[in-house]
């Protein structure tokens, strides 16, 4: 009964987010500072504070492989969906860039917080650490292998993860726990004060990000792509979830982070592409929605 009652008070204040967004009460692109602070200090301070002594097994690290297949799994279905098509050159890459990754650092990761445990949250920041490597230009550096791009492409994956605050801290965290060091008391302390406000902006943000301005007419080509990606994501889930030998905790961890929403970075890199943004705006928006509902009953059902 606690865990529902704390999901739905994720649920609220995403409403919250919502409404202050539509009524027009806050600037429109208040979602860009608010996500800085997450990335970049909130986040990082709640993964120190929720991760300091824990213990990582070393057969863990295989989580990581997990996002990268899931993603060339899905990269390889949007090529089988498009690859016909008259419009090809632009259906095959937005396809790809639309249907693949999860939005792991500021959804799952602050969905997940507290509601799983500290081992089920270090397996959540490490299928981020593979999540990051195709989400931040390894599929772009794929769709677009053709063109000359690639190289540019996967070097920038490398500089934004040289640059990401929460990768940082997940390698400083993991080296300690190998290590069997914790973080000094006066540190950990700061982060407990910082980090408490992470969930709460982040499901702001969450609010701030979806837009009901929808056109729908456009959506209904888009449709057929999501459900066949929550559908495939939730195939792979329940596999990993019956048939990985990890314990309880991390395969209900797995699990919920499969049903994370798109990335932000695929609208992203749609627009960088001179693709239809707007339509990739539209899946994206309405993938945040899909997973607040998947997610909450799924954490509601492994914590109640």
């Amino acid at each position: 009964m606690t865990a529902l009652i704390t999901v739905l008070g994720y649920v609220a204040v995403i409403v919250i987010g919502v409404f202050i967004r539509a009524q027009g009460l806050v600037p429109r692109d208040l979602a860009k500072p608010v996500g800085f602070l997450v990335l970049n200090i909130t986040l990082p301070c709640a993964i120190i504070t929720f991760l300091n002594g824990v213990t990582l097994p070393v057969e863990l690290l295989a989580t990581i492989l997990i996002p990268i297949t899931a993603t060339w799994i899905m990269i390889g279905i949007a090529w089988l969906m498009t690859h016909r098509r008259p419009d090809r050159d632009k259906a095959v890459p937005f396809a790809m860039l639309n249907m693949s990754s999860f939005n792991v650092g500021t959804f799952a990761m602050p969905f997940t917080m507290g509601l799983v445990s500290p081992l089920g949250f270090l397996v959540v920041c490490l299928f981020d650490i593979g999540n990051a490597i195709m989400c931040t230009g390894g599929t772009y550096a794929f769709a677009f292998r053709g063109n000359g791009g690639a190289l540019k492409a996967f070097l920038n994956v490398f500089r934004t993860l040289a640059h990401a605050a929460p990768i940082w801290t997940y390698l400083i965290l993991i080296t300690l726990s190998f290590l069997e060091l914790k973080v000094p008391g006066p540190i950990l302390q700061f982060c407990k004060v910082v980090g408490g406000a992470n969930t709460f902006l982040s499901m702001l943000l969450i609010g701030l990000s979806i837009n009901l301005a929808i056109n729908w007419e456009k959506f209904g080509d888009l449709f057929k792509m999501m459900c066949v990606r929550y559908v495939v994501n939730a195939i792979i889930a329940a596999g990993l979830y019956f048939l990985l030998p990890f314990p309880l905790e991390v395969r209900q961890a797995i699990a919920v982070t499969m049903m994370s929403p798109l990335p932000v970075m695929g609208v992203i890199f749609t627009m960088k592409a001179n693709l239809d943004w707007e339509a990739a705006a539209n899946i994206n928006s309405v993938s945040v929605l899909v997973s607040v509902a998947i997610m909450c009953a799924m954490l509601a059902a492994f914590t109640g």
